[in-house]
């Protein structure tokens, strides 16, 4: 049976049976599957942390991931509503953890698209663990030897201004962002010493923000954290922390492969195994193929 609209309040394990306690009713049953989603689904507490921790799980602390990245930086609203393909980079303690290449979307709260999503749960789980988080930004990942294209560019554009010299490159609003940071805004190329051409190439291809935190629940595609993944099974895809031999068993062809079972006097050890009819068929399947057998089954 399918029972619609029936508010689940708790859960519980009494001898081989759950006890799901819901408004309307008390419901026993053999298997429970806990099916919430998570907290960047609801808007209010989530309870299916509250009953897997309840029977005996760990909940690893659940934060924000595929998220916006939130900075301190007041230069954020200038460069507020532009886009690039970038490469970013998220270092924690200053050490690289992991590169993402795509569309970089800058906001007047710092960091957003999917480059920086993809990093987001390395940035939220590392701050929570009062680490610094930095973001590094290459945007002109396209350009292989920037200083010698420059210096290329330079030959036939060595009249402009930096900003108008850049121009076509990257986003005018981004170009002041950079230029005003390096305090080179209002020189051209040529009169740039050594020093000052190598800040301009590390400002364009190793730009850092510091990051703070990160945009809420609210605002996050998924979430990382949650139960511990180290306390499911996962070739049965049950909770090891609760168990019921008898009922919650899935077929696990590690244990009982083909050999096993043909080799096995006690068949009904085998069947008793099998969760479902799918896996009923693997089994039969795999005699098939390693015994170069016909074999019927009905259900």
């Amino acid at each position: 049976n399918i029972i619609n609209n029936s508010n689940v309040i708790d859960i519980k394990k009494v001898d081989n049976e759950f006890q799901i306690t819901c408004s309307d009713k008390l419901y026993n049953c053999d298997k429970v599957i806990v099916a919430t989603g998570s907290n960047a689904y609801y808007k209010e507490e989530n309870l299916g942390y509250s009953i897997c921790k309840k029977l005996g799980h760990n909940i690893i602390k659940v934060m924000p991931s595929l998220v916006q990245l939130i900075g301190n930086e007041t230069y954020f609203k200038e460069w507020a509503g532009v886009r690039n393909n970038s490469e970013v980079s998220i270092y924690v303690d200053n050490n690289l953890e992991k590169k993402e290449l795509g569309e970089l979307m800058l906001t007047d709260y710092g960091l957003s698209g999917i480059c920086i999503f993809n990093l987001s749960g390395i940035a939220n789980r590392s701050l929570n663990l009062n680490k610094k988080v930095n973001i590094k930004i290459n945007f002109l990942p396209e350009i292989e030897n920037l200083k010698e294209f420059l210096e290329d560019r330079n030959k036939t554009l060595n009249d402009r201004t930096l900003d108008l010299f850049l121009e076509g490159l990257l986003n005018y609003k981004l170009i002041n962002v950079i230029l005003k940071r390096i305090n080179l805004l209002d020189k051209y190329y040529s009169d740039l010493n050594e020093n000052e051409k190598n800040l301009l190439v590390e400002s364009l291809t190793n730009f850092n923000v510091e990051i703070t935190g990160s945009k809420s629940f609210s605002d996050s595609q998924v979430c990382t954290g949650g139960v511990d993944t180290k306390e499911i099974d996962p070739n049965a895809e049950c909770s090891e922390k609760v168990s019921n031999a008898d009922n919650t068993r899935a077929f696990n062809r590690n244990t009982y492969n083909a050999s096993d079972a043909v080799n096995s006097i006690k068949w009904n050890n085998v069947i008793d195994n099998i969760s479902s009819i799918d896996t009923y068929k693997e089994l039969i399947n795999s005699l098939e193929e390693v015994y170069n057998l016909e074999i019927e089954y009905t259900k």
